[in-house]
C-alpha cells in the first residue's frame, strides 16, 4: 500500500505514480491511499486498473485518521506500507503499527534546513515516528539520506537511498518545437530559457529573474518561460515589472505539457536554494536539453557538471549568467550536453531502476522480519 497526502500534480506524486505502475507491470499487487482528493495522478492510476483509496484527513490533528487507516491496512491484508512525505509518514506509520503491518517504509524527498528549523515540533514528531513506526527511511538522493540521518537522528542501518526514476513514455512531447514556440508567441529561433517549479521560496525565482535581466542585455530577443503556480506569484509578477521584463518573462501557470515546453526551450534552469532530487532536471536531460542548476541537494547527483550542463553555487549570479550565455552562444555545445544528459538518464535514472531498487528495500525489511516475498517480481525486473 502506497500512502500519500495528495495525488495532485507534484514531483513526489509523479514518482509514486511511476512506482505504482511499474510495480503492477512487475506483477506486484499494489494499491494506493491518499488523504485528500485523488487528483489527476489518482485518476490516472484508476484508469490503469490500480485501486486508489481515499481516507480523508478531516483536520490538522485528526485523531481518528490512524484508526481508519489501520482498518484499511487490516482489511487489505497489507504486507508493506510505503509512506510518502511527512503527513503520511506520521499518521500512516502509527496506523501501520496498529494494524501490525510487517514492513513500514517511509520516504522523504527534500533537504529543507530552514523549514525544519522553523518547525521544531514537526522535527520532534518525525524523529519519534522514525524510531517507533518506521523500519526504514528512504531518501531520493545521498544528500537527502545523509540529511535525514542528521536531522532525524536515524541510525545508518535504517536508511537507504533510492533515486527517482523517469517514465520515459510519459515524458513524450505531444507537439513539435516549432508548433509550441508559435503557440507561445516565440518568433523563429529566438533563444528561450525555461524554469519549471512551484512559485515558492525554495525555488528562488528572484535569482532567476535577475539573471534573465542580465542575459537580456546581450540577448535582446531572449524569452523566459515560467511553468508553475504558488504563493509568490503576485510578488514575482511585480519584480518582473520592476526589472523591465514584462515583455520577456511569461508566467504560464500549472501545465500538463511540460515536455512540449522543454522541447521549445533552448535550456532549462533551476535556481533552488534547496532540493531533494529534482525531477525537472531528469525530464530536461531526457529530452536532450542542457541544464543550469544551483549546486544544492541532489542536483549534483543528477547533473554531471560540464557534461550535461552546469552547476552553479547558490546566489552566484555572475556564474549563472556566464553559464547561460555560454550555452546560448554555442548550439553545438547545447547539442552535445543534451545528448550526454539523455544517455545519463537512460543509464542511471530509469523507472525500471526505481521499481527494482524499491522492491529490494521491501524485500530486505521483510526478510529481517522473517517474511519471504517479492522474489518473483524482483526476478522479472532483473531479467
Amino acid at each position: 500500500m502506497l500512502v500519500i497526502e495528495s495525488l495532485q500534480y507534484g514531483g513526489t506524486e509523479r514518482q509514486l505514480h511511476h512506482l505504482a505502475l511499474g510495480m503492477r507491470r512487475a506483477g506486484v499487487e499494489v494499491e494506493v491511499c491518499c488523504l485528500r482528493g485523488p487528483g489527476p495522478f489518482g485518476d490516472s492510476l484508476r484508469d490503469h486498473g490500480i485501486t486508489v483509496h481515499l481516507i480523508v484527513k478531516r483536520s490538522k490533528v485528526d485523531l481518528t485518521l490512524p484508526f481508519r487507516l489501520a482498518a484499511l491496512f487490516r482489511h487489505r491484508r497489507t504486507d508493506v506500507a510505503h509512506l510518502f512525505l511527512f503527513t503520511a509518514s506520521l499518521w500512516g506509520g502509527f496506523a501501520a503499527r496498529l494494524a501490525r503491518v510487517p514492513a513500514v517504509i517511509a520516504t522523504e524527498r527534500n533537504v529543507d534546513h530552514l523549514e525544519l528549523r522553523n518547525r521544531f515540533a514537526d522535527v520532534l514528531l518525525f524523529r519519534l515516528a522514525a524510531r517507533l513506526f518506521h523500519d526504514r527511511m528512504l531518501g531520493n538522493s545521498e544528500q537527502v539520506t545523509r540529511y535525514l540521518g542528521r536531522a532525524l537522528k536515524i541510525p545508518p542501518r535504517h536508511l537507504a537511498t533510492v533515486y527517482n526514476g523517469l517514465d520515459t513514455e510519459e515524458v513524450r512531447p505531444r507537439r513539435g518545437r516549432g508548433e509550441v514556440r508559435a503557440a507561445l508567441g516565440v518568433e523563429g529561433e529566438c533563444p528561450v530559457i525555461l524554469m519549471v517549479g512551484r512559485l515558492a521560496r525554495q525555488k528562488n525565482y528572484p535569482f532567476f529573474l535577475r539573471a534573465m535581466a542580465h542575459l537580456r542585455e546581450t540577448n535582446p530577443d531572449l524569452t523566459g518561460l515560467v511553468a508553475g503556480q504558488g504563493p509568490l506569484e503576485a510578488e514575482l509578477q511585480s519584480l518582473v515589472g520592476t526589472l523591465g521584463l514584462a515583455e520577456v518573462v511569461h508566467f504560464l501557470g500549472p501545465r500538463d505539457d511540460i515536455p512540449d515546453l522543454m522541447v521549445a526551450a533552448d535550456l532549462v534552469v533551476l535556481t533552488s536554494d534547496w532540493e531533494g532530487f529534482p525531477n525537472t532536471l531528469l525530464e530536461a536531460m531526457w529530452l536532450r536539453r542542457p541544464v543550469v542548476a544551483t549546486d544544492v541537494g541532489g542536483c549534483r547527483e543528477v547533473v554531471a557538471d560540464g557534461e550535461t550542463g552546469y552547476l552553479i553555487e547558490p546566489d552566484d549570479g555572475a556564474a549563472f549568467v556566464a553559464a547561460g550565455q555560454r550555452l546560448l552562444d554555442d548550439p553545438n555545445l547545447r547539442e552535445r550536453m543534451g545528448a550526454n544528459g539523455h544517455q545519463r538518464v537512460l543509464d542511471q535514472f530509469s523507472a525500471e531502476r526505481l521499481v527494482a531498487s524499491t522492491l529490494e528495500q521491501y524485500r530486505l525489511v521483510l526478510r529481517a522480519r522473517g517474511v519471504k516475498w517479492l522474489g518473483a517480481a524482483l526476478e522479472v525486473l532483473r531479467d
